[in-house]
């Protein structure tokens, strides 16, 4: 986003007044001229239903190039925010965004605008793995390989597991499963959480130290309240000993 003239900024609004707290806005930009590049930032609080800037005017001869917007709902109730790009009068409203309690109104230059959650790295993202060594399997029985607590959204969840075993072992069986339930690959209401329920191999796959992978998703899930989410697996298998390990992702959305 660019700012190239000494009568264009950038403003921005809250639907209402503060119930207890104004919200706080940062911005980093660099400023462009013939001699050379100086980067830059600022911070100012919103003030209600008037606009106030958040990227001021730059100077003559100068283009202000925005790094980053960043507007944070400090209050204790939800608003819903208006920037817009001030063109000597004229308003482009570049923006319009609702954000509850805790989050976060971001502009990127490379990426644009997106809505930041609340503890954004467990919210939006989140990542289980489990070492090739894995967990150890009892023939026929659902064992838990991973898991991730959710918080209360819209998700996509993605399991894939990789079972492996002794030079003898011999797998006849086996199934993964997104699974609500700790140690359980059941979920029979409602297959797309599941992938080959007691699959037969032929005669049964020996491992002879290598992997047999089966994966499940992406699955849509809609949690009402926080949840822990399992991943699932079952294999049937004989002679030696068999382990399972995997990766468990969710991605809000």
């Amino acid at each position: 986003m660019l700012l190239d003239a000494t009568t264009r900024s950038i403003k921005i609004k809250v639907d209402a007044a503060a119930a207890t707290n104004e919200s706080p806005v940062v911005v980093e930009y660099a400023d462009l001229t013939t001699s050379g590049f100086a980067p830059g930032a600022s911070t100012t609080v919103t003030n209600g239903s008037t606009y106030v800037t958040a990227v001021a005017a730059p100077a003559a001869s100068t283009q202000r190039q925005v790094k980053e917007i960043s507007v944070y709902n400090l209050d204790t109730i939800a608003h819903t925010f208006t920037v817009i790009y001030d063109d000597n009068g004229t308003q482009r409203i570049l923006i319009v965004a609702t954000l509850p309690v805790g989050y976060t109104l971001q502009y990127l230059q490379r990426s644009g605008w997106k809505i930041v959650a609340v503890n954004d790295s467990v919210d939006k993202i989140f990542i289980s793995v489990v070492a090739p060594s894995g967990v150890g399997l009892t023939t026929n029985i659902g064992k838990t390989v991973t898991s991730i607590p959710l918080v209360a959204g819209d998700w996509l969840v993605f399991f894939m597991a990789s079972f492996n075993g002794d030079a003898t072992t011999v797998l006849t069986n086996r199934g993964v499963s997104i699974s609500l339930v700790d140690n359980t690959v059941s979920d029979t209401s409602d297959p797309s959480r599941r992938t080959n329920w007691a699959n037969t191999d032929g005669t049964g796959l020996v491992f002879a130290g290598g992997f047999s992978d089966l994966s499940v998703g992406p699955h849509r899930l809609n949690l009402s309240a926080a949840t822990t989410v399992y991943g699932a697996v079952f294999a049937g298998f004989s002679v030696g000993a068999a382990n399972c390990c995997g990766t468990l992702l969710g991605l809000r959305i």
